[in-house]
């Protein structure tokens, strides 16, 4: 099939070099911000872990997240509006896979590793470095990171000198075809990170009302919620002092386990209103949740 007419009106030049501009100066964001982030890492000081973790976490969330997932946007944009297109030349494609593994080591290897320090050092505070699963959560934090800026690395490479021609295909879609397919990405893709963005913020946004601990009945409370996934929480109360809390999350995982810490604070501060874990917000204000309703109920088992 003959290959399709790629012209471009004079307002669509206009707008490539716009959206070239802007993924440039994303792509160099995503990069200094990993690479701040492994410098803070690598050159901690262990007596402030709390205050170091935090910036991680902030870097991460608010630096390196948003820049890689706009870069995204602007790269399918950028194939829109010049006649690279898509999947048009052989380099692109090894781009795209690059780009998919980073996404990959962004969502199950860096953030992870990054948000486990956060609850870490939040909860146990200076102590935390003694504890071997919180070192090794830096050196997880170290290999992803630095394996991230080198797959970065080698995309601008790739983009800088496109080492490869194009593909041996007698079709290469038109550009009404490409521009259907990336508007309709982008507004998928747009779409799912604000519903997600909007089920967090409900959650995170939940009001914790507090609770008269001293007045409570001895014996063991026991609440539950449904928010996305059941939460039960038993909290044992005796001579006004809460000395336990199980709590029961459906689902499990990762974020389950770092959101359990919230019961060391509750406990510590003999009260329901603290504030949630840090990497783990949603989980842990939904298990506050819960034990907020276990101590409201008047009459425990005992």
């Amino acid at each position: 099939m003959a290959e399709s007419n790629w012209s471009f009106e004079a307002g669509d030049k206009a707008v490539r070099k716009i959206v070239l501009t802007v993924h440039l100066l994303l792509v160099s964001l995503w990069t200094g911000g990993l690479a701040a982030l492994l410098f803070l890492n690598v050159l901690r000081n262990a007596g402030l872990p709390h205050a170091t973790d935090r910036i991680i976490f902030l870097i991460n969330d608010w630096w390196v997240s948003n820049a890689g997932l706009l870069v995204l946007f602007t790269a399918i944009l950028f194939a829109m509006y010049t006649r690279w297109g898509l999947l048009r030349y052989r380099w692109l494609i090894l781009k795209w896979l690059l780009v998919l593994g980073l996404a990959w080591m962004q969502m199950f290897l860096l953030t992870p590793a990054v948000n486990s320090l956060a609850a870490f050092s939040d909860i146990f505070s200076s102590a935390a470095f003694s504890m071997e699963s919180y070192r090794e959560c830096i050196r997880s934090v170290n290999w992803s990171g630095a394996g991230m800026l080198a797959l970065l690395l080698i995309s601008i490479t790739v983009s800088v000198y496109k080492p490869w021609g194009r593909r041996n295909t007698r079709y290469h879609p038109g550009r009404k075809t490409i521009n259907l397919t990336g508007w309709a990405l982008v507004v998928l893709l747009s779409g799912a990170t604000a519903f997600q963005y909007l089920q967090l913020q409900r959650y995170r946004t939940m009001s914790i009302e507090p609770v008269r601990i001293a007045d409570l009945t001895d014996g063991r409370h026991i609440g539950s919620v449904e928010l996305g996934r059941t939460c039960k929480a038993r909290v044992l109360v005796s001579n006004g002092c809460i000395q336990s809390i199980d709590l029961d999350y459906s689902g499990g995982g990762l974020y389950v386990s770092l959101a359990g810490l919230i019961k060391y604070r509750v406990i510590a501060a003999q009260r329901v209103d603290v504030d949630a874990v840090t990497g783990a917000t949603t989980t842990s204000k939904i298990m506050l949740k819960a034990i907020e309703k276990a101590l409201n109920r008047e009459y425990p088992e005992n």
